[in-house]
């Protein structure tokens, strides 16, 4: 979907913890929790809480909660709520640290959680047309912005564009349900201004979506988000969710492994995942700059049906997940709606897969497929029609490279 020649190929280096621009740093331990008969997961919360009320160091870190080698029980969720906290185990492997979720419950094990406060300043139109892969944008007035602004830049979904890409109804008759809609496909970008020249920004990451002024353009709003939480992680450990093993499909355990709201600049590194329903890695809308690396999600137990095993999952931007493998996933390596790029999966395998790997909600752009191999099933990018709750268009100015899989599709949408 490159369109006309001024657009031009998505940057992806800048996915992942500090736009790539920085290696994952090492907390110092502040707790070592040791493990104990029974339930440890009030105690591993009150460390966790208890480092993030420690004063942050030059890095923005605060510190490492620590668990030892062997079992650790958790009856409830764990939750990363302060900028600076990290969790760490003693390794992934079989003398290392394994924390098992017990209970019925569903829920997400290990739950990092910003606060939803972001409010935004004045916006800005855009003047001129801008590329697919552009970083610099040129505004009606942007005396009020400076270097350093965090700010928010949206494409908006004009009814003319959706009928110009033939996404106004789905069947032949004239009486079928309009699905895609006006205003429910917005892309907004999350970003850092590097430089302003008179009314010209140059921002940190590249666009992954033109903005067309026939097609409604675009505007720039400065933000601040006191409560979205930085620099956290959950590393070096093994994740178990414990089922019911007399009933192999059993969904009445945890359903998520880690999940992300509200978060920038975190990782998930070196932690193994066992038995889980939904995803081993969910990061959700509200996130940017994570990077999941070297993890393996393995014997999940659920139903083989929606919204199951989607293994590998972002809704976020500029997330980067690097040699991590999956067992027996439907979405093993997936996108969700309107996820704005880049976001990369770079050296990663799926075996026995499911389902097809690819972007599974509307619109997602700018997502690489970088030597990443699906074997028993395929990776696509481009239409699924009514698939995936009608899901239309997935995915746009997207790339595939030295990938394999048992059927590879990648469509490319119309130019409006």
């Amino acid at each position: 979907y490159v369109g006309d020649q001024s657009n031009g190929l998505v940057d992806f280096s800048c996915a992942g913890y500090a736009a790539n621009e920085r290696a994952i740093p090492d907390a110092h331990v502040r707790v070592v929790v040791p493990n104990t008969d029974g339930d440890d997961g009030v105690r591993i919360q009150a460390a966790l809480d208890y480092v993030g009320s420690l004063a942050p160091g030059a890095e923005g870190l605060r510190g490492a909660v620590l668990l030892r080698p062997g079992d650790y029980e958790v009856s409830g969720q764990l939750t990363v709520k302060h900028s600076g906290v990290v969790l760490r185990g003693s390794g992934p492997g079989e003398n290392g640290t394994r924390l098992i979720a017990t209970g019925r419950k569903r829920r997400s094990l290990i739950r990092v959680l910003g606060q939803d406060n972001k409010t935004l300043g004045t916006s800005s139109r855009l003047q001129v047309h801008v590329p697919t892969g552009a970083s610099t944008l040129e505004l009606a007035d942007a005396s009020h912005l400076r270097p350093g602004d965090r700010i928010m830049v949206t494409r908006p979904s004009t009814e003319d564009w959706v009928v110009a890409i033939g996404m106004s109804r789905f069947w032949v008759t004239e009486k079928a349900p309009r699905i895609w809609k006006a205003g429910e496909l917005d892309i907004t970008w999350d970003r850092t201004i590097q430089a302003v020249e008179r009314n010209t920004i140059t921002l940190d990451a590249p666009l992954s979506m033109n903005l067309d002024p026939d097609w409604g353009g675009g505007n720039v709003a400065p933000y601040i988000w006191p409560g979205r939480i930085t620099q956290v992680g959950v590393e070096n450990l093994q994740l178990v969710s414990a089922y019911d093993m007399e009933h192999p499909k059993d969904e009445d355990h945890v359903w998520m492994g880690v999940t992300m709201e509200q978060v920038r600049d975190a990782w998930v590194r070196s932690v193994t995942f066992r038995h889980f329903i939904g995803s081993a890695v969910s990061i959700w809308e509200s996130c940017s700059r994570v990077t999941v690396a070297d993890c393996m999600s393995l014997e999940p137990v659920s139903e083989n049906g929606g919204w199951r095993r989607h293994t590998f999952f972002t809704a976020g931007q500029q997330t980067l997940f690097l040699r991590c493998y999956s067992e027996q996933g439907r979405h093993d390596f997936s996108v969700g709606h309107c996820a704005p790029g880049p976001n990369a999966f770079v050296h990663c395998d799926a075996r026995m897969a499911l389902d097809d790997s690819g972007p599974i909600g509307v619109w997602a752009t700018g997502v690489l497929y970088d030597n990443v191999n699906i074997d028993g099933d395929g990776l696509r990018q481009g239409y699924r029609c009514t698939e995936l709750q009608f899901g239309g268009w997935t995915a746009a100015n997207c790339m595939q490279w030295q990938c394999t899989a048992a059927h590879i599709d990648c469509y490319s949408p119309p130019k409006p």
